[in-house]
Formats: C-alpha cells, structure tokens, sequence
C-alpha cells in the first residue's frame, strides 16, 4: 500500500467515524451519504466507473467474504483493497470496478447498506470522483 493511499485511508475512516456518530445523534439523516456531497459541490459530475467502498465495525468472521461475493455476483471488479483494526473496529476499504457490472451505482450502494445492515457493519460507497474531489478542498 502506498503511503499517499495509507493516509487518505485513514483520514476516510476518520470521516466515516464522524458520519456514523452524526447519524447515531440524529444530526444527520440515516440515509445521508458521505457521496451526497455532490448535492453541495455541484462541480463534481460523476463520469467514473470507479468508486470506494468502505466497510467499518465490530470485528467478525467473513466481512471481506461477504462483501467480495456480493460485488462477484454483480461483476464489480475490486481493483485494490486494504483492511486493518483501528481502535477495535474493522475498517476495510477497496477500490472497485463497476465498468461491467449489473448494477448501477447508486443500487450497488444501497444493495450493500443493507449487506452492511445484516452483518452489524456500516457499508458507505462512494464514486471516485466524489472521494477525489472531497480531499483537493
């Protein structure tokens, strides 16, 4: 894993972190998204077919199993992956391939928040552009 991508890695758990306990407060909605921030940088236009997943709590068997059969079966291709325990929690991110998948995008992120929502994890998705742009501000 490159350094660069170690620490943006990092700072995206960190952020995801904050999006679980805002939801958990009721600050932010439950089905708000770290990507709808497209909504408030209308530059960002999502021509990709790339994105990010990650993947963060409690440690158990077959995460990365479940989540790596669930994009099998929609051909999404995962281009990179990386996982590590980070203040006891499992935080697992991948970079995917959705250029062949069954899927759109936006279905792909809600079929796996209800994957997430069956193992006891939050699953968030994620365009690349979308994360690209989010860490240039």
């Amino acid at each position: 894993m490159s350094n660069a991508f170690g620490v943006f890695f990092h700072i995206f758990a960190v952020f995801l972190q904050i999006e679980i306990f805002l939801k958990r407060c009721m600050i932010l909605p439950t089905d708000f998204f770290l990507s709808d921030l497209q909504i408030f940088f209308p530059s960002i236009i999502i021509r990709s077919m790339k994105a990010i997943i990650t993947v963060v709590g409690g440690d158990r068997v077959g995460i990365i199993a479940r989540v790596s059969a669930f994009l099998s079966e929609h051909s999404i291709n995962i281009d990179d992956i990386t996982q590590t325990i980070l203040s006891g929690n499992f935080v697992m991110m991948m970079m995917v391939d959705l250029s062949k998948s069954d899927l759109s995008i936006d279905n792909t992120r809600k079929a796996l928040t209800e994957e997430g929502k069956a193992m006891g994890v939050e699953v968030n998705m994620m365009a690349e552009k979308v994360f690209t742009e989010m860490h240039r501000i």
